[in-house]
């Protein structure tokens, strides 16, 4: 990555598979509406009340209720398999191979891109980018999310001097650079549930806080937002190791799991050895560098939060976000092929 030409040309390639995903993200979509369509109506329409039975979202669920069904009461289970293939014959339309076209579709290139990240971040980054990456992230300055090394030009070789340097670049024109990152999130047009939406709601307001010099305020939302993305990641493969919710030093533990497991992935575990020390400094008495989520919360203040504080807090939880998102989608993909094994294995 020694000049613009190589590294335009591999920001060309990452966005052209970055669309692929996106296209095949938004056929799955598609289909998954379809698909859920179906089995409402079977609960909806042609059950009665007598026979109606919950709605599932996947097949297996649907199967395993279904074949309990038949070794529970015979009579009742050729009623309901009755009204079953009589819905089929009105949905005939829908053809379930769509859907898991589309959505091994999706997995495809959802896997093409992640492992592309991943080899870029070995082959395209120069070994003294990479090494003051890593010296930045042990001082909880974490550029994980990078997908290119797009702050070479700050870099002298001197941990605080860069730090400083970080600094100043996002800050400039009132913040632009820092708020143009998160307006992909922020401005993208595309559907969003509920909870996306608050989340958005809650970056915009972080960032109306920094520019207006309501440090603390911004920082406390930070935090937040890094609890909440902390808990989620927790619980992703929740099923795999210990089932129900996790709390404090568990968390940080099913998450280390999952990423023992990714051995695809080694730049997981770098990232994560180096982020799981300075959020556990900083909801800690002692705090990281001044930085205390408990002073925040309590009123407890040793320093004064700065911008350079929240700017910090930002990185960390777009490089944070960014690993949990790739162990959401990894484990939606464990499931689902999961779910056709079970399905293949109780309908043979």
């Amino acid at each position: 990555m020694e000049n613009i030409e190589e590294r335009s040309e591999v920001i060309r390639r990452q966005e052209a598979k970055s669309k692929e995903v996106e296209e095949a993200s938004e056929n799955l979509k598609l289909e998954e509406r379809k698909f859920k369509e179906s089995f409402s109506s079977f609960g909806d329409k042609k059950v009665t009340e007598t026979l109606k039975i919950p709605l599932f979202e996947t097949r297996a669920g649907l199967f395993r209720y279904l074949i309990s069904l038949q070794q529970e009461n015979g009579e009742r289970w050729k009623m309901l398999s009755n009204d079953y293939a009589s819905l089929m014959v009105e949905k005939k339309s829908f053809d379930f191979s769509c859907f898991d076209k589309a959505r091994y579709t999706y997995y495809e290139k959802l896997l093409e891109y992640l492992l592309m990240i991943e080899k870029d971040r070995q082959d395209c980054f120069p070994k003294q980018y990479q090494e003051e990456a890593n010296r930045l992230a042990e001082d909880g300055w974490f550029l994980f999310y990078q997908e290119t090394p797009d702050m070479d030009s700050l870099f002298s070789g001197d941990c605080k001097k860069d730090e400083a340097a970080i600094v100043d670049f996002l800050s400039q024109d009132d913040y632009g650079p820092l708020i143009g990152f998160f307006s992909v999130v922020l401005f993208e047009e595309r559907e969003r549930n509920q909870l996306e939406i608050a989340k958005e709601k809650d970056i915009t307001a972080a960032l109306i806080c920094l520019q207006n010099g309501c440090y603390d305020a911004c920082a406390r939302i930070l935090f937040a937002l890094l609890e909440n993305d902390h808990a989620n990641a927790s619980s992703i493969f929740a099923d795999c190791f210990k089932p129900g919710k996790a709390f404090g030093n568990e968390r940080a533990q099913a998450i280390e799991k999952q990423i023992l497991a990714q051995d695809s992935f080694p730049s997981f575990r770098k990232f994560w050895e180096q982020f799981n020390s300075f959020y556990k400094a900083v909801n800690s008495d002692s705090g990281f560098d001044g930085l205390s989520r408990n002073d925040l919360a309590h009123g407890a203040y040793r320093r004064d939060t700065t911008p350079a504080d929240c700017i910090r807090l930002f990185l960390a939880f777009a490089s944070f976000k960014t690993l949990s998102f790739a162990l959401q989608e990894i484990d939606d993909i464990r499931r689902a092929v999961t779910e056709d094994l079970e399905v293949f294995l109780t309908t043979k």
